[in-house]
């Protein structure tokens, strides 16, 4: 069963998809939304490392 965001998220899509030219194939690595919310969970690891690092002085990142 799908939940509520992801058939939230197909609808949006669809209607990228609709007001695109005819022919157009769904990017997710052109689509805005995607786009930002992978910059927002980027800034919230970095924020989680950050706090970890100063949580855990000896504690560096991994590598």
């Amino acid at each position: 069963m799908r939940g509520p965001a992801e058939l939230a998220e197909w609808e949006r899509i669809d209607q990228l998809l609709a007001a695109a030219p005819a022919g157009t194939v769904y990017d997710p690595d052109t689509d805005g939304v995607v786009r930002a919310e992978l910059a927002a969970e980027a800034v919230a690891a970095a924020a989680r490392e950050a706090r970890t690092a100063r949580s855990c002085p000896g504690r560096g990142p991994r590598r």
